[in-house]
């Protein structure tokens, strides 16, 4: 009977990531070189960065600044949205926005720290390195509101 509920809340996440990735239309995604830092083109003084999560970045942001973990998975539909959604308004995030791109098939270690069940799932962590907030493919201004709430 404990697992239900669990079992019952991934069927719902799914269910709903499913039905948001057919009601978009379908969009070219931008694929980001691998490693290499996504940053504002348009606007130099923006420092917003979007990159592929690393162990390195992780440890040098944890504790030191408020970013975000995006559990993305290459084969969701959904993540690809997410992305394209991150990448194409990138030069809009306020100043100083990371968000690390996690395998989500591959970081285990860190999907079970964070209580992560689901592609799709960004994780924002706030400047004394917890978790904050959990949000489920969120759209661009929620994810934005979520940044500056983080960074005030």
């Amino acid at each position: 009977m404990k697992l239900l509920l669990p079992i019952l809340l991934l069927a719902a996440t799914l269910l709903l990531s499913a039905c948001q990735s057919t009601a978009q239309s379908p969009r070219q995604p931008v694929q980001p070189e691998a490693n290499t830092p996504i940053t504002a083109k348009q606007n130099p003084g923006i420092e917003a960065s979007y990159r592929d999560f690393s162990q390195t970045d992780y440890e040098s942001l944890l504790g030191k600044q408020p970013f975000a973990i995006f559990f993305h998975a290459t084969w969701c539909p959904t993540c690809k949205i997410v992305e394209d959604d991150i990448l194409e308004n990138i030069n809009a995030f306020p100043e100083g926005v990371v968000i690390l791109k996690a395998d989500y098939d591959t970081e285990t270690a860190l999907k079970k720290k964070y209580n992560v069940f689901s592609q799709s799932v960004i994780v924002m962590i706030d400047s004394n390195g917890s978790a904050s907030e959990t949000l489920i493919a969120p759209s661009f201004s929620t994810l934005k509101n979520s940044f500056i709430s983080l960074l005030e």
